[in-house]
């Protein structure tokens, strides 16, 4: 069940909380300030933050993908098609982090580095709770 690799397949909704849920529960505590922050429909997306007077940040570790349509124009015709996922923004991409990447962020953030610095780490969230990439 990997989301973020092949948006055709089904994803059964059951076990994809069961595997986020596992992972949150794998690390929950192993820092001071860590949260689970559960959102979006049916509680899919998955977030882990740090929050301590000196460290703010969110990381998505679980994002179901997100159907989006591209609209194209061929002359005086439009259609639409499914987006691929590099195109859509980086919040609206799938999320699958494993267990390994997870536990990068983890690291990173015990040595008080931005989850930012990591190569599979597209976007964060930051203590106002907006969105941040290497750009921003």
């Amino acid at each position: 069940m990997t989301a973020g690799n092949n948006t055709d397949a089904v994803i059964n909704l059951a076990e994809w909380i069961t595997v986020k849920r596992a992972q949150w529960d794998r690390v929950a505590g192993h820092h001071p300030g860590l949260q689970l922050i559960r959102y979006g429909s049916n509680g899919t997306v998955f977030m882990i933050t740090k929050s301590t007077p000196q460290f703010y940040e969110g990381v998505v570790f679980g994002q179901m993908p997100d159907t989006m349509k591209v609209e194209i124009r061929k002359g005086p015709r439009r259609y639409t098609r499914p987006a691929r996922e590099d195109e859509k923004p980086v919040e609206r991409r799938a999320v699958d982090l494993d267990d390994a990447e997870l536990q990068g962020v983890l690291d990173a953030w015990a040595i008080g580095k931005s989850a930012l610095t990591l190569p599979f780490v597209p976007y964060i969230y930051d203590r106002d709770g907006k969105l941040r990439t290497l750009k921003t």
